[in-house]
């Protein structure tokens, strides 16, 4: 027996749809980069401050002691190196710009810092004894430092309360005395004032970007669609799915735009604003209702499909005129 009408409509599969989707995102980011890095970045930022700020700041890094040059880089050894136990904090090997290591002494650094160079910081330096007492906390448990000196060759020697528990030693000298010798180096005004100009530089550049990054989505999401044929971005193309309505027929160019606007708003901004919660809620969407619609599926009355193994007509009209047809051939072919 003959089906009432010829209409075919195999909606899209899940994985087709991501990779189409994945498609038209990479050649919009793609897009945008080949714009922004050549043209808009050099204009918007300016790069110069940028790069002599960042050099600035390198400067006094270094020079506090705390830091070392790696790479053309002043670098945290602390952060940057792994430590195997407290006695990296007395003497550590760092790379050198020759393919070497170089022993940097941190403990020694820290102690230059706190007694001789806090106050070229913003900060109040330490005595001698302030440094042991305050600084290293000889003799608490919450250091297990028993003593602090300085040795015949001119670096810093501790002895333990408890020679089992370095651990604590370790832990107290990397994540406490380190690490919060490094945070008031940060209350340098200069420092501030470098860190400020710099990201209020990497602000404009961003700024830039944003309606850059649209654009770029709006031609590969939007315009393409609107100029061929099926509503079809470069994606759904490649793939062959294509955009119907809700009930089967050809997609009306017009209600691309909208389509599109509520793609971008909820799910890809809104997938940025809700670290991906409205992207995966949309996908979810496509596996697991009638349709399989997304969000912006629902909000545009559109569908998704199989271009290949669809049979689909422009509207109610032609539909009923080829049925008609059909039927009319069948009946003269008996």
């Amino acid at each position: 027996m003959m089906k009432d009408t010829a209409k075919i409509i195999v909606l899209a599969g899940m994985w087709k749809r991501a990779f189409a989707h994945l498609i038209d995102l990479l050649c919009g980011i793609a897009l945008s980069c080949l714009i922004y890095f050549p043209l808009v970045l050099p204009a918007a930022v300016d790069l110069d401050s940028y790069r002599n700020n960042t050099k600035e700041m390198a400067q006094i890094q270094l020079g506090s002691g705390l830091y070392v040059p790696i790479g053309g880089q002043a670098v945290n050894p602390i952060t940057n190196i792994t430590l195997t136990g407290y006695q990296d904090l007395l003497e550590l090997d760092v790379p050198d710009d020759e393919g070497g290591t170089t022993a940097f002494y941190p403990l020694d650094a820290v102690h230059e810092y706190w007694t001789a160079k806090a106050a070229d910081y913003g900060n109040e330096p330490y005595s001698e004894q302030g440094f042991a007492e305050d600084v290293l906390r000889v003799g608490e448990s919450v250091s297990n430092i028993a003593s602090y000196s300085i040795g015949e060759d001119g670096h810093s020697e501790i002895t333990m309360i408890d020679e089992n528990d370095s651990y604590t030693t370790y832990l107290f000298l990397r994540d406490t005395v380190y690490a919060d010798a490094v945070a008031s180096l940060n209350n340098d005004p200069d420092l501030i004032r470098l860190n400020k100009e710099n990201n209020a530089n990497a602000l404009q550049g961003v700024l830039w970007a944003i309606p850059l990054l649209f654009g770029g989505f709006a031609v590969f999401f939007l315009v393409i669609p609107l100029c061929l044929k099926d509503g079809q971005t470069l994606g759904k193309k490649v793939m062959k799915l294509v955009v119907l309505s809700a009930d089967g027929y050809t997609y009306r160019k017009w209600k691309l735009i909208i389509r599109f606007v509520v793609y971008f708003a909820v799910e890809f901004v809104g997938m940025i604003v809700s670290f991906g919660a409205t992207l995966l809620i949309s996908y979810t969407m496509t596996m697991f209702t009638k349709k399989r619609r997304s969000i912006h599926d629902y909000a545009a009355g559109s569908v998704v499909a199989d271009s290949e193994n669809s049979l689909w007509f422009d509207d109610p009209v032609e539909e009923e005129l080829f049925n008609a047809q059909r039927k009319k051939g069948a009946q003269d072919a008996q």
